[in-house]
């Protein structure tokens, strides 16, 4: 499945910047209702898992194909943009240096605990923010 993907065409990427919603939206709805009739007859058969597989392999085999077929064609090609390549590494020094003041806040208890208490009482302490960690990540993926 990641192979079919991957190998999509250049044009779904034109497509969303020329923003073609039409073209982009029907070859999703086309990829999900292909799956669908491929699901249901598959988990009928078999009354196992193995629909969904199917059933998402089906849909990346129609999305790499529509994806030639439907979306406008390009020649991609690998350049170097002198200014874009600037703009990128001024902002993403700001972006590096945002990260690493947002870490070192973030992990400050770790950092002075270690060098207060020792590496023992540091290791307990990771296991238990660990575990109280649980049930709010828990959250977030149901959200």
């Amino acid at each position: 499945m990641v192979l079919l993907l991957a190998t999509e065409s250049a044009g779904i990427y034109v497509a969303h910047r020329k923003l073609l919603v039409g073209r982009i939206v029907g070859l999703d709805v086309l990829a999900q209702v292909i799956a669908l009739a491929v699901s249901i007859p598959v988990a009928l058969a078999t009354g196992h898992v193995i629909a969904l597989v199917v059933a998402a392999i089906a849909s990346a085999f129609v999305k790499q194909v529509g994806s030639f077929l439907v979306m406008p064609s390009v020649r991609p090609w690998f350049a170097w943009d002198k200014p874009a390549l600037k703009e990128i590494f001024s902002f993403g020094q700001w972006i590096f240096v945002s990260t690493l003041f947002s870490f070192v806040a973030m992990r400050w208890d770790v950092f002075s605990l270690g060098r207060l208490e020792g590496f023992a009482l540091l290791g307990v302490y990771g296991i238990a923010t660990q575990i109280t960690s649980v049930p709010s990540q828990m959250s977030m993926q149901v959200t």
